[in-house]
């Protein structure tokens, strides 16, 4: 049990600390800061200080109740203006609203904190670290995708560009006297629907790796095992081909020969697969 002089102390000098020396000082004055509950400011001024308050509890799950100047209310706050001026007009119980965004706000401040103090929080998780540093990234964008790519094909070609992808998706069709208008029905039982996707276009003028494996095979593996982990909860569409330069390699009746592989007859145009087309997996 921390002795309440131990937080008089920390709250008499909470505007001299940032983010991570005070969690530091918290640490070494032997509060549990696996026990912590965090709460968010509601003020709609900009403050001087990240740290506000620290309050004892006498509960056993919760040690100690800290305020920051950080969240889901405060100034700077990533929701939209739409629920404040709910709550203005009295549309949204305003207590109740922010009982609400406290919970978030406890496991948002959380999620801040390990990141910036990551010696303390994974010291045995360097990929959790590496993980959760590229999903903050926001990968939806022509330079981020360009940049991951690069990183796994450094040996070829690369060119991302943005484009629409036309999807067909199945609906209910509309019936006259049956249906009604509003819900969901189609003329012809289908809708189409444009989505944004990016079009991954990898380029090089040999059809094999430095370990003799075909391209093609090889991209397809590097997608699976090492991109589609780090991209699967972004829910980016992506279209990636590859290209060869000038290739020659015919189809013939052999093992070597395969279809989709190859052209019908000899040629030394460039040549396209289509390797992905979707969303990360």
């Amino acid at each position: 049990m921390v002795e309440k002089s131990v937080f008089d102390s920390l709250n008499s000098r909470v505007d001299k600390f940032d983010l991570c020396a005070f969690f530091k000082a918290l640490d070494v004055s032997g509060v549990n800061l696996e026990k912590l509950l965090f709460v968010g400011t509601q003020n709609l001024t900009s403050s001087t200080r990240l740290c506000e308050e620290i309050a004892p509890t006498n509960d056993t799950i919760v040690s100690a109740i800290v305020k920051l100047n950080l969240g889901l209310l405060t100034p700077s706050s990533p929701l939209p203006s739409y629920y404040r001026k709910a709550v203005e007009k009295g549309e949204i119980d305003e207590d109740k609203f922010n009982s609400f965004i406290q919970f978030f706000n406890h496991h948002v401040i959380k999620s801040i904190i390990k990141f910036s103090w990551v010696e303390r929080f994974f010291i045995h998780d360097w990929s959790g670290v590496k993980m959760a540093s590229l999903s903050m990234l926001g990968l939806d964008s022509v330079s981020s995708i360009h940049w991951i790519f690069s990183l796994y094909f450094p040996e070829l070609e690369l060119s991302v560009s943005k484009c629409l992808k036309e999807q067909r998706m199945n609906s209910a069709e509309f019936c006259v006297g049956v249906s009604r208008l509003g819900e969901k029905y189609a003329l012809g039982g289908y809708v189409r629907r444009k989505l944004r996707a990016y079009t991954i276009a990898l380029r090089s003028d040999i059809a094999q790796t430095e370990t003799r494996e075909f391209w093609p095979t090889e991209i397809r593996r590097r997608l699976k095992e090492r991109l589609f982990p780090l991209m699967k909860k972004t829910h980016i569409y992506l279209i990636v081909t590859f290209t060869i330069d000038q290739y020659k390699r015919a189809t013939y009746l052999n093992p070597k020969s395969s279809l989709g592989f190859t052209s019908l007859g000899e040629t030394t145009s460039n040549f396209t697969w289509s390797l992905f087309e979707g969303y990360s997996r």
